[in-house]
């Protein structure tokens, strides 16, 4: 999907998520897949959290 803005009357075209407003974004094919698809996102997010967190203070943040 593209967008198209006008600098100076010329249309400029650029893909949509290049310019989408948030950094990260989940583009789902199949609703049956939400579940799963939100399970693993928020296990990633739990697993990223846990490390920015050992990082910052120098902890070790342990297998739970």
């Amino acid at each position: 999907m593209q967008s198209v803005t006008f600098a100076n009357g010329a249309p400029m075209f650029s893909k949509y998520l290049d310019t989408f407003p948030f950094p990260y974004y989940v583009i789902l094919k199949d609703i049956e897949a939400l579940p799963r698809t939100l399970a693993d996102l928020l296990r990633q997010v739990r697993l990223f959290v846990r490390q920015i967190y050992s990082l910052t203070l120098g902890i070790d943040s342990g297998s739970s």
